[in-house]
């Protein structure tokens, strides 16, 4: 898999207006993309997209021809750097493990997310798995901390989901 070492493949919007179009996302999905910011100053995320794989860059040339024959959106090989903070990216399977630990260590790595969202997985988890009260309460004061309103997965009419928050 030769190819593979190519990718992902990061292309920038090279324009101050918005630029949008398709792809195929992260978890193989189609879904849509809207870079919008000043090339020049803006956050590397709010100017790029990334393509993955061999099919999603067929796909993603595809449905953006013209933005790219145009110039609207190049690829960049050098001077990419994505720094993501992926402490909160937690995977149930994870979270259930760190339910298991003692309270002492369950404790002290619920204090190291800085998202409510892999805090109220872990509340659920507990209250369905009949956890200890003592647990229980501590994730709810840590869950309290944070303004938070329950996230929900809107099903989209092409099969997506998009996670969205229920505040206003």
């Amino acid at each position: 898999m030769e190819d593979d070492k190519k990718y992902p493949k990061v292309f920038k919007k090279q324009i101050r207006g918005r630029v949008g179009g398709r792809y195929i996302n992260s978890r193989g999905f189609e879904d849509e993309f809207l870079l919008v910011g000043d090339p020049d100053t803006a956050d590397i995320e709010k100017i790029t997209v990334e393509v993955t794989d061999v099919e999603s860059e067929k796909y993603f040339i595809k449905n953006n021809k013209v933005a790219i024959v145009q110039g609207y959106l190049v690829e960049i090989t050098e001077g990419y750097e994505m720094t993501l903070d992926v402490i909160n990216a937690v995977s149930d399977g994870d979270l259930k493990e760190i339910l298991k630990q003692p309270f002492g260590k369950m404790k002290k790595r619920v204090l190291e997310f800085t998202s409510p969202v892999p805090i109220d997985r872990l509340l659920t988890f507990a209250r369905a798995e009949n956890k200890p009260v003592k647990t229980v309460q501590f994730l709810e004061e840590a869950l309290s901390k944070y303004d938070h309103k329950p996230i929900t997965g809107v099903t989209r009419s092409d099969g997506g989901v998009m996670t969205t928050s229920t505040s206003g």
